[in-house]
C-alpha cells in the first residue's frame, strides 16, 4: 500500500496488524512517504516504525515496486476513495492476491477478478481475521485469462503492458 494522508487508511493497516500474535504477523511493507510538514502523517509513520516487522520503504521505483507485488502473498490496499482500480489490474497481472476497501469501483472489478477481494471494513479485528488468513494460507496462483472483453482492448493491453514492462 502506499500514502501516509488520511485517505489512504494506512492506520487501519497498523491497527490489524497489531491485533496479530507477533510470532503470526510475518512482515508488513510499507510504501510511501508521509509529508514533513503534516504532523499527523509524521507521527503515523513513527508509528509504524515502532512496530515489530513493519517497515518503511520510501517511494519505489515502478520496477521495485512491481517486484515487490510479486513478491508478497498480498497488497492491502485500504484507500477510502479510489478512481479507477487500476491497482487490481496492476495486480491480476502480477500474480498477486489483494485486498480492498469495499468501494464501488473495486466491487465491480472483482466480479470478474477474484483475485481481488472487497474484505477491508473499519472493524479493527476483522481487518485482523483477513490479515491472519492472508499469513496462513500460500500464496494463490492463476493462470491469466483474456480481459479484453471486460476492459475494453485498449485497457487490458495498457494494463498487461505496465505489468510486464515497469
Amino acid at each position: 500500500m502506499g500514502g501516509f494522508y488520511q485517505g489512504k487508511n494506512l492506520s487501519s493497516v497498523l491497527s490489524a496488524f497489531q491485533v496479530l500474535p507477533a510470532d503470526e504477523r510475518g512482515f508488513l511493507l510499507v510504501t510511501g512517504l508521509p509529508r514533513p510538514s503534516k504532523p499527523a502523517e509524521m507521527a503515523l509513520a513513527a508509528l509504524a516504525r515502532s512496530i515489530p516487522a513493519v517497515t518503511l520503504n520510501g517511494s519505489p521505483s515502478r520496477d521495485a515496486l512491481f517486484r515487490l507485488i510479486q513478491g508478497s502473498k498480498a497488497v492491502i490496499y485500504p484507500t477510502l476513495g479510489e478512481g479507477f482500480g487500476l491497482l487490481i489490474l496492476e495486480t491480476y497481472f502480477l500474480k498477486t492476491r489483494c485486498v480492498v476497501a469495499d468501494l464501488p469501483v473495486f466491487r465491480e472489478l472483482a466480479k470478474e477478478f477474484p483475485h481481488a477481494e472487497c474484505t477491508w471494513s473499519a472493524d479493527r479485528e476483522r481487518n485482523g481475521e483477513v490479515l491472519g488468513n492472508i499469513l496462513s494460507q500460500p500464496k494463490p496462483r492463476w493462470t491469466h485469462r483474456p480481459v479484453d472483453h471486460i476492459l475494453g482492448e485498449d485497457w487490458a493491453r495498457k494494463t498487461l503492458f505496465m505489468a510486464q514492462n515497469p
